[in-house]
């Protein structure tokens, strides 16, 4: 804001007036539109200036009026021999003190890796109200990108938006977000994503030759990362066994352990070739917490 100074009186001999003068706070210039007032009265007469002080889209900064000679109380002067200038200054109301711009929810939630078309459009995580309930709703205004949701690496992050007013003033908006680290298989022998195992003997988990069928194990978390994923996630399986496109889709949910899913031991253990694709369940939707209106991320 540009520093003003509020003039001195000017006192004549000459008549008994007194002259209101409207100055931009923040410019030290005359408010556009907002002429001089000029009181001749006779000495003795008070008059109050509160008329003159509603300027449509300004607020009242601050005056001298309170150091006149012929000061009352509040705006009232009363006149005397010669002139009284008395300066008011104004603040023109920017549409950024009028509105209150604020991220619609507290934590965004996103998956690495994801490019999501609704990720990128900053309008779904700012809101704009106006601060009182007498101002209309914001119109002409547009919200941007300073820096926008990155999706590259997991973890806790900020993006921050701008709200740009039809006046230009602005507000930025910081929106914090989440991103949750993808589903991805590990790697076996420097091969990533593939795994071997043996048939076993029926009602085992040995071969013929007495050596385990699968010498990796059959927890989940020797195959895929599951244990790198956020609490409360949640994973399944499903494949068609060998591959084979005329065979049932196979479904298996509630984070089970692969051993239950690689058909290679148990009562009726089978050779095959089969690519099993896992979909995690993520604990939150877009916007926090899952509902009919949010629904949980998926990969």
């Amino acid at each position: 804001m540009q520093q003003f100074r509020l003039e001195k009186f000017e006192y004549s001999a000459r008549g008994a007036y007194v002259t209101a003068h409207f100055i931009d706070a923040d410019t030290g210039e005359e408010i556009p539109g907002k002429d001089e007032v000029f009181i001749q009265q006779l000495p003795g007469t008070t008059v109050d200036l509160s008329q003159y002080l509603n300027i449509d889209g300004y607020q009242l900064k601050a005056t001298n009026v309170a150091t006149a000679k012929g000061y009352v109380s509040g705006n009232t002067v009363r006149v005397l021999e010669g002139k009284q200038g008395i300066t008011y200054a104004f603040h023109k109301i920017r549409q950024n003190e009028l509105y209150n711009a604020t991220p619609k929810v507290p934590t965004v939630y996103t998956l690495q890796g994801e490019a999501a078309t609704d990720v990128a459009n900053v309008n779904n995580f700012v809101t704009v109200d106006p601060v009182d309930s007498s101002t209309p709703a914001v119109t002409g205004h547009r919200i941007s990108w300073v820096t926008p949701i990155s999706t590259s690496a997991s973890g806790a992050q900020s993006a921050l938006a701008r709200v740009t007013y039809s006046d230009n003033s602005t507000t930025d908006v910081t929106i914090n977000y989440t991103v949750y680290p993808k589903v991805e298989t590990k790697t076996n022998n420097g091969v990533k994503g593939q795994f071997y195992a043996f048939k076993a003997v029926p009602g085992s988990d040995r071969t013929v030759g007495g050596s385990y069928a699968n010498n990796i194990g059959g927890y989940s978390n020797l195959y895929i990362n599951s244990s790198d994923l956020p609490s409360g996630t949640t994973f399944s399986y499903e494949y068609r066994l060998n591959n084979n496109p005329s065979a049932t889709l196979s479904k298996q949910a509630g984070s089970p352990e692969f051993s239950s899913v690689w058909h290679t031991t148990g009562t009726n253990p089978v050779s095959h070739r089969t690519t099993y694709t896992v979909r995690a369940t993520y604990p939150n939707g877009r916007f926090g917490t899952v509902s009919s209106s949010n629904a949980a991320l998926t990969k």
